[in-house]
């Protein structure tokens, strides 16, 4: 008797599981020791640097991998889209003694003027000089991450290329969390949102060793020289 089965009706599914080990635990009740002395500290929006290094860290682990097939990442880069597009309309920055709330565009309308200054030569937009090129780059990649995501729709429909504008986009990002370590100036709701929307991006993609060893080295090395350009 031949069987009514066909070897190729039933393959198996493969089922992606949360698995919490007591070290990820013990870490993760760290991690939130640390955070809550950066707040106390810095205030409470330094604290997304560390998180975004969480973040990019469960994804290199693999607790990502639930969200980064099918429906569950196009949800995912849409939400971060949407938190995106919103923190656009909610005041981003104060800077004393002005006292009045920019909102994100009007802060993002900054960032590329400065661009344009830059890239044609001129410095019309802020009183740099030649020894301020750390910050010209911090904003230069401002101005590329806020264009890299805005073209998440496509990339989440579209794979060609995808992986590129994911790193080019992953990279980028690093310079939206240095922000927060600016003591001058006073960041709302808008700038907490916009530098969330990265976030969630950094974990609805797969990221590589040589990708993440890359963001770590770029975030570290960004952090050390804005706290030692403070202290001098």
């Amino acid at each position: 008797m031949k069987s009514k089965e066909s070897p190729g009706t039933c393959k198996p599914t493969k089922v992606y599981k949360l698995q919490f080990s007591v070290r990820f635990l013990l870490l993760a009740i760290t991690l939130a020791a640390f955070l809550l002395g950066l707040a106390v500290q810095w205030g409470a929006v330094v604290t997304l640097i560390p998180l975004a290094v969480l973040v990019a860290a469960g994804n290199r682990s693999g607790y990502c991998r639930v969200v980064q097939q099918g429906r569950m990442q196009l949800v995912l880069g849409g939400l971060a889209w949407f938190a995106f597009v919103v923190s656009f309309f909610l005041p981003a920055v104060t800077v004393p003694p002005e006292g009045e709330a920019a909102p994100g565009w009007q802060a993002a309308w900054y960032v590329y003027m400065v661009n344009y200054d830059l890239l044609t030569g001129g410095l019309r937009s802020s009183p740099w000089t030649s020894a301020h090129l750390f910050r010209a780059l911090l904003f230069l990649a401002v101005g590329a991450a806020n264009l890299l995501i805005a073209g998440l729709p496509v990339a989440l429909f579209v794979k060609q290329g995808r992986s590129a504008l994911f790193a080019s986009l992953l990279l980028a990002s690093v310079s939206v969390f240095g922000f927060s370590l600016d003591r001058y100036a006073r960041y709302g709701s808008g700038y907490i949102l916009w530098a969330v929307s990265f976030m969630v991006v950094s974990s609805a993609f797969p990221i590589g060793r040589r990708l993440f060893s890359v963001y770590i080295g770029l975030m570290s090395a960004m952090v050390v020289w804005i706290l030692i350009g403070q202290m001098a």
